[in-house]
This record gives C-alpha cells, structure tokens and sequence, in this order.
C-alpha cells in the first residue's frame, strides 16, 4: 500500500532539510506506533522526495506491506500519526535522535566517493541555486519543532493524497521448499 502526498510547497535547501528530517521522523513513529505497538504492519516507511528539478512531482509517500484485512486501519493511524507530528504531539527527543542520527551519518558520509559525487552532482546542477551540503550544526538550527510544524502546514495537505492498494485477485499459497545436503 502507497498513500502519496504531493508536495504543495518551493525548493529550498531548508525545506530539503525539513522535508528530509519529516521522513525520519515518520519512520521512526510509524514502526513504533503502528507497527510495534499494534502489530499491523509487516513493514513501514516514508519516502520524501524534494528535487529542484523535479517538474512539480515531489511528494512524501509512506508505504507499509500488511493482510489486506488491516489496510483501511493501518491507513486511518497513519493518518492520525501525521496529525500528531503536524501539531507537535509526539516526544520531542525523536528530534534530537535525528540530529544524533545524522550526525554520525554525516561523518561517515564524507569520506564515500558515491557521496562527493552525488554532491558534485547536485551542486553543479542547481549552480547559484539555494543548495549546500547541511553540517550537522546547521541541521540543529534548522530543526526544531516549531519549524517542522510551520513546514507541515505549509507543505502538505492532508486531505490530498493518493491512495494505492494492490490487492492480489486471488489468494496466493507459497510454499517454501528447504533443501538439506
């Protein structure tokens, strides 16, 4: 199941930053409210995607595997799960696991070719464009709850969403053959 916000908001390096930062802390309340708390879920994760360059298909999906008897519930918590985090009602230290989390990532990140080239890339793409590689003592100004729910209402709204269900036609048996030598 995909349920797709379109993104309703202007490229910005702070609204990447943001954008970016939404996600992982919907991953991080969507595994535990949904799928540890209430078992419903096989697996669940967003996805944001804000490009410069991306022709007003930017979006933030959010996509979870679970028995097609649980899809409509699953749904309406997740749901209430961006409610939440758009009003500021969640444990403020997720914030501050995120910063941790990046900046360990951060440190890690510079010394990969795969990185440099990706920023080489980007930088030389949107040149004089608002785009710079975020250290983690920007990121801690940038982050902060007040900042995250001023984005939320201004980026997404929550009535405007895509909905994708894939329901097969008909049950699938799988069996799993183990073959010992």
């Amino acid at each position: 199941v995909a349920v797709i916000y379109p993104y309703k908001g202007v490229y910005s390096n702070k609204n990447r930053v943001l954008y970016n930062s939404l996600s992982q802390l919907l991953d991080i309340l969507l595994i535990d409210k949904i799928r540890e708390n209430s078992a419903q879920v096989y697996s669940i994760y967003s996805d944001a995607s804000l490009e410069y360059y991306n022709y007003n298909e930017n979006y933030l999906s959010i996509n979870f595997t679970t028995n097609h008897k649980n899809v409509d519930e699953v749904i309406k918590n997740l749901k209430t799960v961006l409610k939440e985090v758009s009003e500021g009602e969640f444990d403020k230290k997720k914030i501050d696991d995120i910063i941790t989390n990046y900046t360990i990532n951060y440190e890690t990140e510079l010394n990969k070719n795969s990185f440099w080239y990706s920023y080489l890339y980007k930088n030389t793409l949107l040149k004089n464009r608002d785009y710079h590689l975020v250290p983690p003592q920007e990121l801690k100004e940038i982050l902060t709850l007040d900042a995250l729910k001023d984005f939320i209402s201004n980026s997404i709204d929550q009535d405007n969403y895509i909905q994708v269900i894939l329901k097969p036609e008909k049950p699938i048996n799988i069996f799993l053959t183990i073959i010992r030598r």
